[in-house]
């Protein structure tokens, strides 16, 4: 029961996220300690900042190569959501996603990362459901 609560708040949590990012309802919260060049926010710690509006891919093409982004909104509701891509970590992507200070951490295999885990993560079957599982955990 416990693990079938777990996988349905993560399922939520995601799809809410996948909503977020290509419904183009949300507002992108202030970066702070920002530098811009041409179209790219780079942010301290080497971070790409990611912005629907401007580029609604950049996010996901992060995420497949592994690369440090970070997407944060404002929902229509005035809750927060952080999706960060931290990078390499012990040959795992690092990914993270927090909305109102829950949410999900992942270690995920670089050989895992397609457009496949990608909705696997916002709750579309694809499949990939065993990795998301071994790799995420809630918070």
């Amino acid at each position: 029961m416990q693990k079938t609560l777990k996988i349905l708040v993560i399922i939520l949590i995601l799809v809410f996220g996948i909503y977020m990012i290509w419904s183009g309802a949300t507002k992108m919260m202030k970066a702070k300690k920002t530098v811009t060049t041409n179209t790219v926010t780079t942010l301290e710690g080497g971070f790409i900042q990611c912005e629907t509006e401007n580029n609604p891919r950049c996010f996901v093409n992060n995420f497949l190569t592994c690369t440090k982004a970070k997407l944060e909104m404002t929902g229509n509701d005035g809750s927060k959501i952080l999706m960060t891509v931290f990078g390499m970590e012990d040959d795992k992507c690092h990914y993270n996603m927090e909305v109102s200070g829950h949410g999900v951490n992942c270690l995920f295999n670089k050989a895992d990362l397609d457009e496949k885990l990608i909705n696997q993560i916002f709750g579309n079957d694809e499949g990939k459901k065993a990795i998301t599982d071994a790799a995420c955990t809630m918070f």
